[in-house]
């Protein structure tokens, strides 16, 4: 191989090689937009799934103070919480405004609005990340251990 051949093959590989990084480059990038495409995805339907919870829970009470309670229950329910620690026992405080907007606004003659609720729920996920350096609907990764299925 001539020094003239030798130089444009390297030259060439160089290329192969830049194109390659340039693609591994790019791939990374997608994979990574399209996880955090499917995080907003997920975290939407599960704020939905809050929010039916709690709004289903408040249509089935007859006043405030029940609704309020049935709301905070269904929490508790959704994540298997006692709502007895320090942590469980503040977020469920920290709903509470959230649910009184969906009492006013589902139950109370819509005494709320829809953008009070919007509101109150920013409002509790802003604080819920900054206490605790997550998002709440992270919560809803439950590990559930298998477990092994035996005849008698």
């Amino acid at each position: 191989m001539t020094p003239n051949t030798a130089a444009l093959l390297a030259r060439f590989e160089a290329a192969a090689e830049a194109a390659q990084e340039t693609e591994m480059a790019v791939r990374k990038q997608m994979a990574d937009e399209v996880a955090r495409l499917e995080r907003n995805r997920t975290f939407a339907f599960r704020r939905i799934r809050l929010l039916r919870a709690l709004m289903n829970a408040a249509a089935a009470q007859d006043n405030e103070e029940e609704a309020l309670a049935a709301e905070r229950r269904a929490v508790c329910a959704e994540f298997d919480w006692s709502g007895e620690n320090e942590m469980q026992s503040a977020t469920l405080d920290r709903l509470q405004p959230l649910a009184e907007s969906i009492w006013r606004c589902t139950c109370a003659d819509a005494l709320g609005t829809p953008d009070e609720i919007s509101r109150q729920l920013e409002d509790f996920e802003t604080w819920f990340e900054a206490t605790h350096g997550q998002s709440f609907y992270s919560l809803f990764d439950r590990y559930v251990p298998q477990v092994p299925v035996v005849d008698f």
